[in-house]
């Protein structure tokens, strides 16, 4: 997990992990910090107009 959070200043363990009870809070716990993530990154460009097509050309290859 930690080497898809390169900005996060507090890096995740596995005390992290024990302190969530069910599958969902865990789910809810990674969604989190990947939204986090992913704002530092956008606040980190000029534009984010070079984010969104890259996550549109992710997209539409997932698909």
């Amino acid at each position: 997990v930690n080497a898809l959070l390169p900005h996060e200043t507090k890096k995740v363990d596995e005390a992290d992990f024990d302190k969530l009870d069910k599958p969902e809070d865990i789910i809810e716990y990674l969604t989190n910090l990947l939204h986090t993530e992913h704002r530092l990154k956008e606040e980190e460009l000029p534009d984010p107009k070079i984010l969104r097509e890259v996550e549109k050309n992710i997209l539409l290859r997932v698909v």
